[in-house]
């Protein structure tokens, strides 16, 4: 039992970081366009969505071998999820 609340907390909090968050980022003013293109452009030259890809696949790999009670497939589908964002993150 104290399992199965361990891993249903687990995967609780996973789920949480992988929804994202659309409350806190309503927009209550137009977007500078020259502004936004060049922070997109700034992403762009230092690979940040590349490096936070890099990081979050480092971080998954030591949590998955320290955590043996989530399944393989949480990890490789909250991964997958990671992956996708962090390639959007710069087409938004």
């Amino acid at each position: 039992m104290i399992l199965t609340l361990r891993l249903v907390t687990k995967l609780t909090m996973m789920s949480l970081l992988v929804v994202r968050p659309t409350f806190a980022q309503r927009r209550s003013s137009p977007l500078d366009s020259t502004k936004t293109a060049t922070v997109r452009r700034l992403l762009e030259l230092t690979n940040a969505a590349e490096a936070i890809g890099k990081v979050m696949e480092a971080t998954a790999s030591v949590q998955r071998r320290a955590d043996r009670d989530l399944p393989d497939a949480v990890w490789d589908v909250f991964l997958a999820r990671a992956r996708q964002i962090c390639l959007n993150s710069l087409t938004l």
